[in-house]
């Protein structure tokens, strides 16, 4: 199994931000994408991941499944984490497993409030009370808790104090051993993306 995109394009009026992108991430991988701040990295996390729907001509397989033809199947492989937090921030990380992790195929209740744990994320305060930081914990326990096969991540641990930082590195080692998991990361933390990652990817213009 793994994430294939093949000539991902995407424009904002007369500006290309995206232009032919292909991108191959096998499981047990960890693939860091490089770039200046407005190189697109962004967008092209957001494409893969089904926020933007997709230009016409690109393609984009998760687990074998097409995110155009099988989105249900192919968003049931895939977790995510964000800089900007994609869930409703009205209600509680405890009720957001209880709501929304039953979509998910193989979702785990328990492995979700044992990381929330880990993670000293507070079950009943609503996520729109946390720290940014804590948003983010907040996302990696509940990606973590689907049985995800590919996990995209978007400068994930940017607002992560450094001794959480170091913790979430040694949590994806442990993802990739346990869970055969794919991993595409942004970061600007060149030094974090040398010592983890398997294929360092520069996009440019």
């Amino acid at each position: 199994m793994r994430l294939f995109t093949s000539e991902l394009v995407k424009k904002y009026k007369s500006r290309t931000v995206v232009n032919h992108v292909t991108i191959d991430v096998k499981q047990g991988e960890i693939v860091g994408l490089l770039g200046p701040n407005g190189a697109g990295k962004t967008t092209l996390l957001s494409l893969i991941s089904g926020l933007l729907p997709l230009p016409e001509g690109a393609e984009v397989f998760i687990g074998g499944y097409s995110l155009r033809e099988n989105e249900k199947e192919a968003k049931d492989c895939m977790g995510f984490v964000f800089d900007e937090s994609p869930f409703d921030e009205g209600i509680s990380p405890m009720l957001m497993g209880q709501m929304y992790g039953p979509y998910y195929s193989k979702w785990n209740q328990k492995k979700y409030e044992e990381l929330l744990e880990r993670f000293e994320i507070p079950k009943k305060r609503t996520i729109r009370k946390l720290s940014k930081g804590m948003k983010m914990k907040f996302q990696l326990a509940f990606a973590l808790s689907h049985g995800a096969t590919f996990l995209i991540m978007d400068e994930p641990a940017a607002s992560l104090d450094p001794i959480f930082r170091e913790e979430f590195m040694e949590v994806l080692s442990e993802v990739l051993e346990e869970e055969s998991c794919g991993i595409l990361l942004s970061s600007q933390l060149v030094s974090e993306l040398e010592a983890k990652a398997d294929y360092t990817l520069m996009l440019h213009q």
